[in-house]
C-alpha cells in the first residue's frame, strides 16, 4: 500500500492519477487499509469486540482523510475546487476501510479454528 502510495504521489502521470479517480482505485487499497488495520487491532487489543474495532477504524480513517486534505496539495485543491465529489469520495474511502475491517471480522475472526496462540486469525489459517 505505501508503494501505491507513492506511486501516485510521486510518479504517476496526470492522465495515471485521472484513470485512478474515475475507476476509484483507491477504494480496493482502503478496503486493504481496513483489513491490515482490523489484523493490528486483532493482535494488539485485549478487547475483541466489533464495537471497539469499529471505534478504531473510525478514528484512523477519519485521521488519514483528515490528514489527506491537510497535507497532500492535490487532494485541497479537488476539496476546494469540488467539494461535493471530495465529500463523496472521503465518504466512499472510510466506508471502504469499515468494510474491509467488517469483512475480516466476518470471515476470519469469527470464524470456527482452534485458537491462534498470540496472532491474528489469518496467519492462523494459513
Amino acid at each position: 500500500m505505501l508503494a501505491f502510495y507513492i506511486y501516485v504521489q510521486y510518479f504517476a502521470t496526470r492522465e495515471a492519477k485521472v484513470f485512478l479517480g474515475v475507476w476509484n482505485v483507491d477504494k480496493l487499497f482502503h478496503i486493504m487499509g481496513g483489513i491490515s488495520l482490523a489484523i493490528f487491532f486483532e493482535w494488539t487489543s485485549p478487547r475483541q469486540a466489533l464495537l471497539y474495532l469499529l471505534i478504531f477504524i473510525a478514528a484512523l480513517a477519519i485521521g488519514w482523510e483528515i490528514f489527506e486534505y491537510t497535507f497532500l496539495p492535490d487532494v485541497t485543491y479537488f476539496a476546494n475546487h469540488s467539494p461535493d465529489l471530495w465529500r463523496i469520495d472521503t465518504a466512499g474511502d472510510i466506508v471502504a476501510a469499515f468494510l474491509g475491517a467488517y469483512g475480516y471480522w466476518v470471515f476470519f475472526k469469527n470464524a470456527d479454528s482452534p485458537p491462534h496462540h498470540g496472532l491474528p486469525a489469518v496467519a492462523s489459517r494459513l
